[in-house]
């Protein structure tokens, strides 16, 4: 099934959507399943423009009054378009989408400086890891919301010869969507490749959170620094301004490894730096049972708190 998804946007990256919407629609090679599905919009008997058209034919219909049709302004929003494949046993569950990242999805979309999407992080701009992205809901959003916002800034400087060439262009940043499935790993390549022609702008690696621990600590203490079996090794030279994590969590010892993942890639507070930014949607009942649940670092004098159900995780000095 393909999932096609629209998110309401921060206002103010309304003059980059209109410098960037042909490049925001999703990929012209797209599927055939794609093509059935947008093809099926127009068509459907429930669709606004079949039902119009059924009363303006049907002879039993009563006379309707006319009245003057005010247009409304559209809300600005971003659409993203999503594979959802059949899930073929209890563990291929992250070839589809599931609410809460759809959820962190809007929340990210409308409140992008919430999660520091845009904050100042050098030249190289802001680095953001995924962690069991699935299709790749997130990290696909993530990287329109940076496009969108450097086509703004452009927007908004003054014209230069080479303007026109610059517009368009990739927002600043690293996006590193992983998974663990083999099955999901080419579905996450299949969805990101639906949004986007070309360049992608997102990295795409496995990461098995059993060993990777294990990699990070003997990386750390000067071991095998070129372990071919850990394909986001490539990425760890420096740790991450921002770790997402939706729908990945299904009991405790998921949790546990979760920790110690985060606890390697995300930025911890260091001299007057608050550190960067983990953010992890759940269940609605496993959230409201962890809504005041401190999740401890292995790294000393570091913890992670959550202070409510709407705001991110921000990691801070105990």
């Amino acid at each position: 099934m393909t999932r096609h998804l629209v998110f309401p946007l921060d206002p103010a990256l309304e003059p980059g959507l209109r410098v960037l919407q042909p490049n925001l629609l999703s990929n012209p090679a797209l599927s055939p399943a794609a093509q059935t599905f947008l093809s099926s919009l127009a068509t459907s008997p429930t669709s606004p423009l079949t039902l119009r058209q059924q009363l303006s034919t049907s002879p039993q219909s009563p006379t309707l009054s006319k009245s003057p049709i005010r247009k409304r302004k559209r809300a600005p929003a971003v659409p993203v378009l999503l594979h959802d494949a059949p899930m073929d046993n209890h563990l291929s569950v992250g070839v589809q989408t599931w609410g809460s990242a759809i959820l962190l999805g809007r929340r990210m979309a409308k409140y992008p400086d919430q999660f520091g999407l845009f904050d100042s992080y050098g030249p190289e701009g802001i680095r953001i890891l995924e962690l069991g992205a699935g299709t790749g809901l997130l990290s696909i959003l993530c990287r329109k919301l940076l496009d969108l916002k450097a086509a703004t800034d452009l927007s908004s400087s003054p014209r230069t010869p080479n303007h026109r060439e610059q517009e368009g262009g990739q927002g600043k940043g690293l996006i590193v969507a992983t998974d663990f499935l083999p099955e999901v790993i080419d579905n996450l390549k299949t969805c990101v490749n639906l949004n986007f022609s070309g360049e992608t702008g997102i990295e795409i690696a496995k990461l098995d959170w059993t060993t990777f621990p294990i990699y990070m600590a003997s990386r750390n203490a000067g071991g095998n620094r070129g372990n071919e079996e850990e394909e986001t090794s490539q990425f760890m030279g420096k740790p991450f301004d921002l770790v997402l994590a939706s729908d990945c969590v299904y009991d405790e010892t998921h949790a546990k490894m979760l920790r110690e993942v985060v606890s390697w890639t995300l930025r911890l507070p260091e001299d007057g730096d608050e550190g960067g930014t983990f953010v992890c949607r759940l269940l609605l009942y496993f959230i409201f049972l962890l809504s005041t649940f401190r999740i401890h670092l292995s790294h000393p004098l570091h913890s992670f708190t959550r202070t409510s159900a709407q705001t991110p995780l921000r990691s801070m000095k105990k």
